[in-house]
């Protein structure tokens, strides 16, 4: 009696579902499923879906019962869990008889379709030997065969359950063309759609089967089936990357990689760049080097640099983010927010940390960061760490490899991240791959575990050995040879793109099994150089063809179908076949599925060559179109849009659009602390503003245009060259009668008068913004103006006057005020606290000025900004260090240096540094303190600071001083009171004169007298300016000089004034000292 199959096909419950995936799956991987579960939820994926079904089942199972056909099925499914596993599939869903599995979810694989047809070959071998091993036990059984079904597409994934009770589930059109393919497979084949084919040809070898009508699809489809794994290569890193020659002449570099790549997965971190000129094969040996890797487990993440991502800040950072977390084009604002956060929950790093500012790279609104409150320094901080973070848990999954091409194009602060990520990857699993052309220099470097590849060209030898393989044949006739020689000059791309272009022309030919000229090479009329083989090629296309290349060579080297569309107007149909025409010619490859294809320029040169070849009038044109169409296509994500918007407004001569995007790209990239980049892009607003019809609104956008100019370029040191922006601004702001804004060119160029030691014209300017203020009721150009003006008044020593104009800032600016900016870098309520508290120390009101400050460094902290914490640190060190808390002078000092090195605040070093130089010199470190105080006084750095290089230069005389190096520390000591003397920098000099007596009291006998002279002289000028701590001082030297001197009384008289200062002002560092040389006064 045959038994009933009914009892064996039921659907097996959830519960034994994800008993009998849980009892196969390898150690540690239900930890990986678990923490992969969020990161699919609700969400659309491009996956590979693999259906797995058993031939003759049902026959099977009446043939043996349901209990022997339960044993068999219970291996076949621990068969297909495990070979699906092995290449990182995971199984969606158990029926009856087989599987269903997805390639590339919940992680996304780039190479999910060739992981997919690889476990569908390894289940086919497997299936094959547990079916030998049952008929010889069940000898009257048929063979155990496996029909299996691959397509490529779009799903919709999500999960069921909690804790180990997973079920990844996905639904689509995507699985049921999946599905279908599986059910016309023979038994033991696999097929697969054309979309799986595309992703893998040239990986296998296939038949094809032409086109199949499949249930529930209008047009056939077209399958292939699975021959055998490919020959000739491992893998390509894109489907349509086919047709490149063989690698020649660059073994040993690549080799060098390979090395290197072992290093870094042993833990041991490396870096590469790879420098050539253009042509010269960056790309090629980086994408050699991916496919030697392309079988281990490793993670691989490229970002590329573009011709206008120079202004982009981060751009190469955010592919490789949009990589790692599979963000693609067509994803929203949500999709892009719930991918970043599920890949942070898979890493286990701490969203509130990361989550807010990768979204802020990403372009998200409503990122988690608040423009008022995080100041661009803190954003660009949060941003290192947040990366850091990604780089190091990553790492610590699998090794990590993360490529960034073309840096001859990078942007500053993308050049930023990798000197930071050079720092980070000692010890990790990390290996880092830069390729640029030798024009770029790197401000980074000179570490043991940073290497250089330099590519040269191919020798003669090579070049020929690359023409043999691209001809088929080594018989080439001299004259050809030599003729080729000439004009590639060992560049492979030249080498390669001129075969092509004489065998497409038809200028050689094979007579005799031997390659010749067709034509004698005088009067052939090739291209000298590759610009116009390439353009040779490209003519001999059709006109439609040859109008898509065009357009494309205007967006940039890759442009995605969606885009081209917009541009061209032409139906799918038409358009497509265009675009097949040019990757048929080999000039594009294409990337991804229809219709989120990309298409990609082979190689750049090649677009530089289209590009450069239209007339300026229509490539204005396709770039004014271009914007245009942008602002149609993603009308809710402009943001993301501004550079490029930016950019092919302005070369569109789009002046209206070009003014509007390249300011708000300015914006953007201020935000970001990318100041030369917003400088660029500033620029770029002003020369559109001025091709505009000049009106009262363009004057006044023009006025604030130079301003925010002058806020990029304030940061980078660039003093006389936002000056004279600003001094522009002067007129316009006459000319249109607006108050506010003259006030602020008055505040603004007062800043540029003081730093550049004219402190009285600095004063009357600030003064007379004053008046323009209280004229114009503005509270904030009047809040500005007082704080501009209290500057020189402490530079030049007006204390008091000072102190009264800080004191009412800080206290206007409280409570909810604290965070307002009035147009400045940093938070006057921070700066005004800091610099009152610089004035309070000199006036010897310690107590004061150590509340000040510390309020401002809570308020910076609250604030997250950087440009206001560390210079507020600077003066909190530098109240204790004139105070005598050396300890606590040092710790704040230290945490000024940090900020002023790790987050570029230059204009805060060479101050810093000086008082921590001084600082440690008074803690008997001279040594320690004079590397730091000669970088202090170099010209560049001294360039940059608000405080001229004579402070520096002060305390390195001190230092030299306590060296014994009287003729270094004399040297200095003139210099800083030269330096002052033409600055009126009355206090300063003060301190200057005292150290400079100091240094003669030392001296022989015969420079006493002078000695005492300076003391005077600098007594006098300290105490006309109220600086008790300085007084307290030279009473101190002048006590000293006068035991020295053998003058007891005076001796007596000078030390018990200046115990009185030091214990009325509780400076009690210098108390020991006064009050031992009191003692030995012997009468």
């Amino acid at each position: 009696m045959l038994l009933s199959s009914k009892p064996v096909q039921r659907d097996l419950s959830f519960d034994e579902k994800i008993a009998k995936i849980q009892r196969y799956l390898p150690k540690g991987l239900t930890e990986k499923i678990l923490s992969q579960r969020d990161r699919i939820e609700g969400e659309h994926k491009q996956v590979t879906v693999m259906f797995c079904d058993m031939a003759g089942f049902t026959a099977l199972s009446e043939e043996l019962g349901p209990e022997d056909a339960y044993g068999i099925m219970d291996e076949v499914y621990e068969l297909l869990i495990h070979k699906v596993h092995d290449y990182e599939g995971t199984v969606n869903e158990m029926t009856g008889d087989g599987i269903m599995a997805l390639f590339g979810a919940p992680i996304a694989l780039e190479d999910a379709p060739q992981r997919a047809v690889r476990s569908a070959m390894a289940i086919h071998r497997e299936m094959a030997r547990l079916s030998d091993r049952i008929r010889r036990e069940k000898k009257d059984i048929p063979s155990l065969k496996m029909r299996i079904g691959i397509h490529t597409g779009v799903v919709v994934v999500g999960t069921l359950g909690n804790d180990l009770r997973v079920e990844f589930k996905a639904v689509g059109d995507t699985v049921n063309v999946a599905s279908r393919t599986e059910g016309l497979a023979e038994p033991g084949a696999t097929y697969v759609t054309e979309e799986t084919f595309k992703l893998v040809e040239g990986l296998f070898r296939f038949e094809a089967l032409g086109a199949k009508k499949v249930k529930g699809k209008k047009e056939p489809i077209s399958l292939y089936r699975v021959i055998a794994p490919s020959t000739r290569r491992t893998r390509f890193d894109v489907s349509a990357e086919r047709g490149l020659t063989p690698f020649v002449g660059r073994d040993r570099d690549l080799e060098l990689l390979r090395d290197g790549f072992e290093r870094a997965r042993a833990g041991k971190g490396q870096a590469f760049s790879i420098i050539s000129e253009a042509g010269v094969g960056k790309s090629r040996l980086l994408y050699e080097f991916r496919k030697a890797v392309t079988d281990e487990d490793v993670i691989f993440l490229e970002g590329k640099c573009l011709s206008y991502s120079r202004g982009v800040a981060y751009h190469p950072i955010i592919d490789i983010l949009k990589s790692n977390f599979d963000i693609q084009e067509a994803d929203g604002e949500s999709e892009i927010r719930e991918k970043v956060r599920k890949g942070l929950n898979i890493l286990q790093a701490d969203e509130t940390s990361t989550l807010p500012y990768l979204l802020e790279l990403l372009s998200v609104k409503e990122s988690g960061l608040d423009d008022t409150q995080v100041t661009p320094e803190a954003k660009k901080a949060g941003i290192m760490k947040a990366l850091n973070h990604i780089v190091i848990k990553s790492s610590q999954i699998r090794p990590l490899i993360m490529a960034f091409e073309d840096l001859h194009w990078i942007d500053k602060s993308s050049d930023g991240v990798l000197k930071d990520l050079l720092e980070w990857i000692p010890g990790a699993r990390v290996l880092l791959l830069f390729t640029f052309r030798p024009e770029f220099v790197p401000m980074w470097g000179g570490r043991s575990y940073h290497n250089h590849v330099n590519l040269n060209r191919l020798s003669n030898r090579e070049s020929l050995l690359m023409v043999s393989h691209l001809l088929g044949s080594e018989d080439i006739e001299e004259t050809l040879e030599g003729f080729i020689l000439e004009k590639t000059e060992g560049v492979p791309f030249f080498v390669e793109e001129f075969i092509r272009s004489l065998i497409d022309l038809k200028i050689i030919e094979r007579r005799n099994k031997k390659y010749h000229l067709t034509k004698d090479v005088q009067y052939v009329a090739i291209p000298s150089t590759i610009q116009d083989m390439l353009m040779a090629r490209v003519d001999s296309l059709s006109d439609g063809a040859k109008e898509v290349l065009q357009t494309g060579s205007v967006v940039e080297r890759e442009f995605n179908y969606e885009l081209m569309k917009q541009l061209m107007a032409l139906p799918d149909q038409e358009l497509l076949s265009r675009l097949s025409a040019l990757k048929e010619s080999e000039l594009l490859y294409e990337r991804g599925i229809f219709p989120q294809s990309t298409y990609v320029f082979k190689h750049a040169l090649t677009r530089e060559v289209v590009y450069s070849s239209l007339l300026q009038k229509r490539r204005a044109g396709i770039h004014k179109a271009i914007g245009k169409s942008i602002e149609t296509l993603y009308p809710d994500r402009l943001e993301e849009f501004f550079e490029m918007l930016a950019y092919h407004s302005f070369r569109g001569e789009d002046w209206q659009r070009a003014l509007k995007y390249n300011r708000q790209a300015g914006l953007k990239a201020l935000s970001f602390s990318a100041y030369e980049e917003a400088q660029s892009y500033f620029e770029k607003a002003l020369e559109s503003l001025n091709k505009l019809s000049r009106t009262r609104e363009r004057i006044l956008q023009e006025i604030d245009l130079r301003f925010n100019t002058r806020a990029a370029l304030f940061p980078l040191g660039r003093h006389d060259e936002w000056a004279e922006y600003v001094q522009a601004a002067e007129p316009l702001a006459k000319e249109v009668g607006d108050k506010a804004r003259l006030a602020n060119c008055y505040n603004y160029l007062s800043t540029h008068l003081w730093t550049r030691g004219r402190h009285k014209e600095a004063i009357r300017l600030c003064e007379e913004g004053l008046g323009l203020a209280e004229s114009a009721g503005d509270f904030s150009v009047h809040i500005s103006t007082m704080f501009h003006l209290g500057i020189p008044l402490l530079y030049t020593g007006e204390y008091e006057r000072q102190v009264k104009l800080h004191r009412e800032v800080a206290e206007r600016l409280s409570g909810p005020t604290v965070f307002e900016r009035h147009g400045l870098a940093g938070l006057p309520s921070v700066l005004a606290r800091g610099l009152l508290s610089w004035g309070l120390a000199e006036l010897g009101k310690f107590q004061e000025a150590e509340e000040r400050a510390l309020q401002g460094v809570k308020i910076a902290e609250q604030g997250n900004n950087l440009f206001s914490t560390t210079f507020v640190y600077a003066w909190l060190g530098t109240v204790y260090l004139l105070r005598g808390a050396l300890d606590r002078a040092i710790e704040s000092l230290e945490k000024a240096l940090a900020m002023c090195r790790e987050a570029d605040v230059l204009a805060a070093f060479s101050f810093t540094a000086a008082s921590f130089g001084h600082a440690q010199s008074l803690l008997g470190h001279p040594d320690h303190a004079v590397p730091i105080l000669q970088e202090a006084v170099r010209p560049q750095e001294a360039s940059f600071s608000p405080v001229s290089s004579g402070y520096p230069l002060t305390a390195l005389a001190e230092v030299y001083r306590l060296k014994g190096d009287t003729k270094e520390a004399i040297r200095n000591a003139e210099e800083a009171l030269s330096i002052f003397s033409q600055r009126e920098e009355r206090g300063f000099a003060a301190w200057a004169l005292y150290y400079m007596a100091k240094i003669k009291s030392e001296d022989k006998s015969e420079q006493i007298q002078h000695a005492i002279q300076t003391y005077r002289q600098a007594m006098e000028q300290a105490r006309g300016l109220g600086m008790r701590p300085l007084v307290a001082h030279n009473h101190l030297g002048l006590g000293q000089v006068y035991i020295k001197k053998g003058e007891p009384r005076k001796a007596r008289s000078e030390l018990m004034a200046a115990i009185d200062l030091y214990r009325s002002m509780g400076m009690s560092f210098w108390l020991p000292e006064a009050e031992s040389a009191l003692a030995k006064i012997k009468e």
